[in-house]
């Protein structure tokens, strides 16, 4: 309790208000209708034809370039290197020796954290997707002439929506953007290259990569809300 001069009258502190995750919600549930309704014309009228096209012009040395590039969509090329250094940074953080160290190192920490966090939810939010809807791989269409859906399955050619690189890339990168937000451009730049790359090496479809690349970019989002509402500090710049 704090006295002010306004006839002695007592105010209690302040208390932090609760965040609205109400308008964030929103937005992003109507970003899905259109990305979904994307989805359903590029199913219709545009994977097939564009897949087809890719398969028979891609030349050698660009798809060699390409499955360099579509490499950093994998789970573990982000998942691994940010557990271990959330571990490292957190334990740097308890032994620092100067305030200046412990901030640097818990902001380290909670960004490799986030990294991690903001990959492996949306990561299992894909993978659980994947089994359930069973849309058949390009590969099916370039070797069988197949081209449709196959729910619950767990095959490799049969487990196309979402794109689990495109989730991936715009995970890790969008949460690359939220500490670094000067350098978002460039960021966001990489991961439509690395999303891209997964339909111009005919692996998926246009519609994956755009479904997969969304709920990559919405886990971000939320998972951004979230750790402000706790305090947790990400922004290095």
């Amino acid at each position: 309790m704090r006295n002010h001069d306004d006839g002695g009258m007592t105010t209690a502190p302040k208390q932090p208000e609760t965040p609205d995750y109400k308008p964030l919600l929103r937005r992003l549930a109507v970003a899905f209708v259109l990305v979904l309704a994307f989805c359903v014309v590029s199913y219709l009228w545009i994977d097939r034809p564009l897949a087809l096209w890719f398969k028979a012009n891609l030349a050698p040395p660009w798809s060699i370039v390409l499955d360099r590039i579509t490499r950093l969509g994998l789970g573990g090329v982000w998942l691994i290197p940010a557990g271990v250094c959330a571990v490292v940074f957190r334990w740097l953080q308890i032994s620092a020796k100067t305030d200046r160290a412990e901030r640097n190192w818990r902001l380290g920490a909670n960004g490799a954290f986030f990294l991690f966090a903001t990959v492996a939810a949306s990561g299992l939010t894909v993978d659980l997707l994947k089994g359930v809807i069973g849309r058949l791989r390009p590969y099916e269409l370039f070797q069988h002439h197949l081209y449709g859906f196959a729910p619950l399955t767990i095959e490799w050619s049969r487990n196309s929506f979402p794109s689990g690189h495109g989730q991936t890339a715009f995970a890790a990168l969008s949460a690359f953007a939220v500490a670094l937000p000067r350098w978002r451009v460039p960021l966001f730049a990489a991961a439509i290259l690395i999303a891209a790359s997964r339909v111009i090496l005919s692996v998926h479809y246009l519609s994956d990569v755009a479904m997969g690349s969304f709920l990559g970019l919405a886990g971000t989002l939320l998972l951004a809300r979230l750790f402000a509402a706790h305090d947790w500090e990400l922004r290095l710049d």
